[in-house]
């Protein structure tokens, strides 16, 4: 009777622990701001993992979002969207789960935090310290 609540112990464990990916449904989202973007880039590869598409940060008044146009992103586990003064990320903002690996996708800055200030938009794995996409914005 031990064995067996040790095997179904086990047997728990290791098919409950099951990685989220990100969702590969497409999404058509639209900024909220119009206008003309304060900066603009376009993702391309990180270590390894494909990525493409348009970025851009449009801002009005303290109120600022990230856009992203078209985008396509290789699948992984918790990926998130950050701001970024480096490639490598040390001084970012986490501006969540990127919330499908396609299509047309709009994130808030927090108002404490000017979008200008940072250099780079990347899509980052939390979990595994690993570079999916990154964006030069200009």
């Amino acid at each position: 009777m031990k064995n067996i609540i040790i095997l179904l112990f086990f047997a728990l464990t290791i098919f409950s622990c099951r990685e989220e990916y990100t969702p590969l449904v497409p999404l058509n989202e639209v900024a909220v701001i119009n206008g003309t973007p304060k900066s603009v880039g376009e993702l391309k590869d990180g270590n390894r993992r494909k990525a493409s598409g348009k970025v851009s940060i449009f801002t009005n008044g303290t109120v600022s979002q990230v856009a992203f146009e078209n985008i396509m992103v290789e699948n992984g586990p918790n990926l998130y969207v950050y701001l970024s003064q480096e490639i490598d990320p040390k001084s970012y903002v986490d501006l969540g789960l990127l919330r499908s690996t396609k299509g047309n996708q709009v994130y808030d800055v927090p108002k404490a935090v000017k979008a200008s200030d940072y250099k780079y938009l990347l899509i980052y794995c939390k979990r595994f310290s690993y570079l999916y996409g990154v964006a030069e914005l200009k």
